[in-house]
């Protein structure tokens, strides 16, 4: 049973006012909104169509104001270690891997195509190598700036701000009165100089989901399944009535959320994250089974909220987790369907390539006719149905030619796939990201991801094809946002199998690979490394353990919480609209687990001082 012990790493004149940097950024950089124009570069250009500015509302000043407050808490962390009101621990542990991902970012960002961009980070996504490294540095800063009981309970007051505030956002949003198509609410979030855009804002989701202040569901779901443990814990860790029904009243918030995002990945984060640490909160139950019946309770309460008002949406969400339920799988096995190999463009000839049949397609240009041959150059014969040419041959069934004189191209059909090609007069191109051109690319894939291209809404594509990309990244990746620069984006014949072929690719839709990529596999392997000892010690530690005072329950929610995130992470990227929150909880979840063992009393006492008021 753990012991109330005075801390004895931090002296007087240590106060939470040290702490808002941190807790800024944990509470207050996933609300902020603001808009402002950004200037794509050339080789931003390059992949962005026919735009030389970008309006941006929901990313860059979140990565401004997380890097300011980042260096805000590392100049307050040396001034009190110099100051002798704190004792800075550097453990090999986390000092070692933090120094390595911090070195391989940084050479990542020196080797990058483009140090303005990759300072600045891609548009839209803005984790530049500044960003990058302040997830770093705030895992550190945020193990050694929480010290006390009074740090745990004053930075439980700021999440219930960002609780409160995102859950009002997302009510109002499910529910039809997004508040940001407010006039009034894109006055405070546009500056004057764009005035202009007041009321003509426009966002993509619509009603019966929420997107908060996080740019995209997605990361919506990856924030819900971070908050929805560390919320369950602070309302088990209440004991009197009022502080209960406040606490059950802010879980029953964030489950909305996260059940409202309609983000399967969050659904999975937070399931999977229960079922690995369920072994831990089971000794808790056991004792309080009283509130983790009531939160049962809420669990399923506003799951038939939201399912009611979202026509069984939700309950679709969870179905879809299962194989049968995602029901997008290519059966290459059918007559009707086939892979599509490769896709090569030589000036006046195009060729389509499947694992079934394959065509040869001839513009001649003197004629103004097309001749089809296969493979081997054999001529295939053609017929004229429903005024689209077709290929008499036995197993050509499927494909069919047909002149679009709108648009001056030639609409291509073959397994129920399609794409137009376009003939100029310097022969065929097509229509992709950074505009019309004959160049293709036939990407190097993963083949056992062959026939799941569609999974997942188009992340077995994406995964198949950022995968190989590895080999190129090991030590240094491609640099700071610079996945979207060498992902294959022109690789038409893999996009006929399960992507929108003209749509941007700016993320692997997976965190691991995206910081793989960007500033290579070693930084990932060594934040995970982090993570390994992170939950190894959570385990031992917490195992069988009676929880009694605030650092255990909250140290188990945001372990939990954490788990859930990168459970999450493996269907979502890592963004600046929750990434800055992740990586400062971690450190503090870190700090917990460090007070925990202090609570039962270290190995070797020191003398104790008075603790600040």
């Amino acid at each position: 049973m753990a012991t109330k012990k005075k801390n004895y790493r931090s002296k007087k004149g240590y106060t939470t006012a040290w702490l808002i940097p941190l807790f800024f950024i944990i509470g207050v950089v996933p609300l902020i909104m603001r808009g402002t124009v950004i200037n794509l570069s050339e080789l931003e250009q390059s992949v962005w169509i026919s735009q030389e500015t970008r309006f941006d509302v929901f990313s860059y000043w979140k990565s401004v104001w997380f890097v300011f407050a980042t260096l805000g808490a590392t100049g307050i962390l040396a001034w009190l270690h110099f100051d002798k009101k704190i004792k800075v621990e550097w453990p090999l542990w986390l000092v070692v891997p933090i120094g390595i991902y911090l070195f391989f970012t940084l050479v990542s960002f020196l080797a990058a195509p483009d140090l303005n961009l990759a300072a600045r980070g891609f548009i839209e996504i803005f984790q530049g190598v500044l960003v990058m490294m302040s997830y770093g540095i705030i895992i550190f800063l945020g193990f050694n700036l929480i010290q006390r009981e009074v740090d745990v309970k004053v930075m439980m007051r700021w999440l219930l701000v960002l609780w409160g505030i995102t859950f009002f956002i997302g009510f109002s949003q499910f529910f039809g009165f997004d508040v940001f198509r407010r006039e009034f609410v894109q006055r405070i979030i546009l500056p004057g100089s764009l005035s202009e855009l007041v009321g003509n804002l426009n966002f993509t989701f619509g009603p019966r989901t929420i997107y908060a202040t996080m740019y995209n569901t997605n990361f919506v779901g990856s924030y819900a399944a971070l908050m929805v443990p560390i919320s369950l814990a602070y309302f088990l860790f209440t004991k009197e009535t009022k502080p209960q029904i406040i606490g059950g009243a802010f879980f029953a918030m964030n489950v909305f959320v996260w059940y409202g995002s309609n983000a399967r990945s969050g659904l999975m984060g937070v399931i999977v994250a229960a079922l690995i640490f369920g072994a831990l909160w089971f000794f808790e139950g056991k004792v309080q089974w009283k509130k983790m019946l009531v939160a049962l309770g809420i669990l399923v309460g506003v799951f038939i909220v939201t399912n009611t008002a979202s026509d069984g949406r939700t309950l679709n969400q969870f179905l879809g987790l299962t194989p049968a339920g995602e029901g997008s799988l290519i059966e290459l096995e059918s007559p009707e369907l086939a892979y599509f190999e490769e896709l090569n463009i030589d000036a006046f000839k195009f060729e389509l390539v499947t694992d079934k049949k394959s065509v040869v397609v001839e513009y001649v240009a003197q004629t103004g006719s097309l001749a089809f041959t296969d493979l081997e150059e054999g001529a295939l014969s053609i017929g004229i149905r429903d005024g689209a040419i077709v290929l008499n041959e036995e197993g050509y069934e499927s494909f069919s030619f047909q002149f679009i004189a709108e648009v001056g191209a030639l609409r291509v059909s073959a397994y129920q796939s399609s794409f137009d090609i376009f003939i100029t007069d310097a022969g065929f191109v097509m229509q992709g990201v950074g505009g019309v051109s004959a160049d293709t690319v036939n990407a190097p894939r993963v083949e056992l991801l062959d026939g799941l291209e569609r999974v997942a809404s188009g992340r077995g594509y994406i995964w198949s094809r950022s995968i190989p990309m590895l080999a190129n990244s090991v030590f240094i990746g491609y640099g700071p946002d610079m996945y979207v620069l060498n992902f294959p984006q022109r690789d038409f014949s893999g996009r006929l199998n399960g992507f929108t072929l003209t749509g941007i690719n700016d993320k692997p839709h997976n965190m691991f690979l995206q910081i793989a990529l960007n500033v290579g596999l070693v930084s990932l392997l060594a934040l995970l490394f982090i993570y390994g000892y992170y939950f190894y010690d959570t385990a031992k530690l917490f195992w069988k353990r009676p929880l009694e005072t605030i650092e255990e329950y909250i140290g188990l929610g945001v372990a939990t919480g954490i788990f859930a995130y990168l459970v999450a992470g493996i269907f979502n990227d890592q963004i600046i609209s929750v990434a800055p929150a992740f990586y400062a909880l971690s450190g503090v979840g870190l700090a917990l687990n460090r007070m925990i063992r202090n609570l039962d009393g270290p190995k070797d006492p020191q003398p104790q001082v008075a603790e600040a008021k």
